[in-house]
Parts: structure tokens; C-alpha cells; sequence
């Protein structure tokens, strides 16, 4: 390990996993990284959303994953789903509390990140990986994975609904999810548990097809130029 993680992990109880384990971590992020372009219609491909909850905003200040979640989205369905609470070794504070409604007492004993990956990232390889706002949650599943996997997941290898969004309106500079679901009319329904994020900005996503394929894009190939195009990419 690192001196710099280590400094970075400094006052938690850091478990270090069995090679066979951290392999298959490097495997998974490996497998994800591989796959993006492609000629497949939009509407025919399978997605994964997924979203996390965090102790904070400030992975390299100390803050944790207490949540992971994502939703399968299939033909504009969601046909599967993954949510699972991890114990972060560290408080949570009264505001994450009352903003997730996650406690201390419920994740006491859940499973620590490192436990939970190899089955929420073999989750995601079912389809294309879909994030909102997708580097805050790279942030801290990355300084998990390079501790573990001596690896990370690449920008690219997740579609950022938000990038689209702000593609498709360029106005909208600091768009939140609250109010893109609500201008393509998308319940908000389970908002800041992570499962629920992940659900709304899967049916969010699904929304802007008919958008980007009048603006010509009709294909992850021509998402990613149309970004590019866009200096979003």
C-alpha cells in the first residue's frame, strides 16, 4: 500500500483482501473498461445506473461509500436491481442521516466496500455502466479500487447522464438531478437512497433518446462524438 493511501486511510480499519479477491477486483474493472463504442441503436442496448451514498463530498478528506445501488434498464424497464448498505468505519454524520435516512445502526454490521465490489461491479458488466454526475462517484469507488486492485474504472467507461444533459442543454451549467427528471416529467420517487438515484437517472436517460436521435445521434458511437463535439468528452 501506498504511503499516500495510507496517510489517505489513516485512522480506519483497513482490511486487506486475499489476492484471489483483488484479481478479481482487477478483472471487473478491467472487463468494464473494455467496452463502450459500439453500432448497437441506443434503444437496444442494456444499461446499468448505479449511484452511490457517502458519508460526504470529500473522498481524500475522509469520506465514505455507505451505500451502493443500481438498476438494470432494459427497452425503458427497469428489469433488475442491486442495493446494498456498507459499514464505512467512521461516524455518519447527523445531515447524511437526515438526507438518506441511512444510520449508524444499520450499517453496524453490514459488509465492508471491499466485500461488496466484486459483486456490485459484476452487477454493472451487465449492460453499460450509466452515472449522474459520474465523477464523484468514480472518486470514491476508484480510491477503493486502487487500494484493492491496484486499479481504477475509466471516465469513459460510463455514459454520464449529466454530460447529456448539459450536451442537449448547454444553459443548464449546474443541473441537478431534481430538476432535469422533473422538465422529462420522471418521478422522483426513492431520491437519496442510492438504488433510487440510480432509477431515476436510468428513467431520465431513457428520456433523452428521442432527443440526441433528432440531433442525429442514434448509437453509443455517436454519443461519444456528439460529447466530443460538444468539449464534453
Amino acid at each position: 500500500m501506498s504511503s499516500y493511501l495510507l496517510r489517505v486511510f489513516r485512522g480506519f480499519k483497513v482490511k486487506v483482501g486475499s489476492r484471489t479477491e483483488d484479481r478479481l477486483l482487477s478483472f471487473l474493472v478491467c472487463e468494464l473498461n473494455r467496452r463502450w463504442d459500439s453500432d448497437v441503436p441506443l434503444e437496444e442496448q442494456v444499461y446499468v445506473a448505479f449511484d452511490l451514498e457517502t458519508t460526504g463530498l470529500h473522498p481524500f478528506g475522509g469520506d465514505r461509500i455507505i451505500a451502493l445501488g443500481a438498476a438494470r434498464l432494459e427497452n425503458g424497464m427497469i428489469t433488475g436491481d442491486f442495493e446494498q448498505l456498507v459499514n464505512p468505519g467512521r461516524e455518519i454524520p447527523p445531515v447524511t442521516t437526515a438526507l438518506t435516512g441511512i444510520t449508524e445502526a444499520e450499517v453496524a454490521d453490514a459488509p465492508a466496500v471491499e466485500e461488496v465490489l466484486p459483486a456490485f461491479l459484476g452487477f454493472l458488466l451487465q449492460g453499460i455502466p450509466l452515472g449522474f454526475n459520474a465523477d464523484f462517484d468514480l472518486s470514491f469507488l476508484n480510491l477503493v479500487l486502487r487500494l484493492f486492485a491496484g486499479s481504477k474504472i475509466a471516465r469513459t467507461a460510463v455514459v454520464d447522464v449529466l454530460t447529456v444533459v448539459q450536451a442537449l442543454h448547454p444553459q443548464w451549467e449546474h443541473c441537478l438531478l431534481d430538476d432535469a427528471a422533473r422538465y422529462y416529467g420522471v418521478p422522483l420517487e426513492g431520491r437519496h437512497s442510492a438504488r433510487g438515484d440510480a432509477v431515476i437517472h436510468a428513467r431520465l436517460y431513457w428520456s433523452l433518446l428521442p432527443v440526441l436521435a433528432q440531433r442525429g445521434v442514434y448509437t453509443l458511437k455517436d454519443l461519444r462524438g456528439y460529447l466530443y463535439f460538444r468539449s464534453l468528452l
